[in-house]
C-alpha cells in the first residue's frame, strides 16, 4: 500500500478478496490485488470524487461523494483489520441505506461483541485511528 501512495495511486478496493499470500507460511509475502478501481493523481495534493467501492469498505467520503485521496485506502485498511479480527466489516447491515447511516452516525463500538471485546486497547486504538471519520485525521500510510 505504501509503495502506491509513494507512486499517487489510490486504491480505492481494499478488501479481504484483494489481498493475496504467496503462501501459507509466517514468512508469506502479501500482495494487494484487483487495481481495477486504482486512479493515479497527478499530484499529492489532487483528489477524486468517484463514489467506487465495496459496501462495507467504502469511507464516510467516497460513499458521499466528496472529493477524497490518499485516506479512502486507510479507512479500507481499518474495514480489512476488522474483519480479520471478527469475520465482519465495521458498520456492517446488509440494508445499503442502513449501512451507510451507521458508517456516518455510529460510533465505532468494540466492546459490544465477543470479538471485538477480547481485543487489546493497542489494538482498539489502531481500529479507532484507521476507521475516524474524518479522513484528515487518519494517518498516511507511511506512518503505521
Amino acid at each position: 500500500m505504501e509503495s502506491l501512495h509513494e507512486r499517487l495511486i489510490v486504491h480505492r478496493d481494499i478488501k479481504i478478496e484483494n489481498v493475496l499470500m504467496s503462501d501459507f507460511s509466517h514468512n508469506s509475502t502479501l500482495r494487494i490485488a484487483d487495481l481495477g478501481s486504482a486512479i493515479k493523481l497527478s499530484r499529492p495534493e489532487c483528489t477524486t470524487n468517484l463514489r467506487i467501492g465495496t459496501p462495507g469498505y467504502m469511507a464516510p467520503e467516497v460513499i458521499r461523494g466528496d472529493h477524497y485521496s490518499f485516506p479512502c485506502d486507510i479507512w479500507s485498511i481499518g474495514c480489512l483489520l476488522h474483519v480479520l479480527l471478527c469475520a465482519k466489516p465495521p458498520f456492517w447491515h446488509v440494508d445499503r441505506a442502513e449501512r451507510d447511516r451507521r458508517v456516518f452516525k455510529e460510533e465505532l463500538d468494540l466492546n459490544s461483541n465477543q470479538y471485538t471485546a477480547r481485543l487489546s486497547p493497542e489494538c482498539k486504538d489502531l481500529l479507532h485511528l484507521l476507521l475516524n471519520k474524518d479522513p484528515v485525521k487518519r494517518p498516511p500510510i507511511n506512518v503505521l
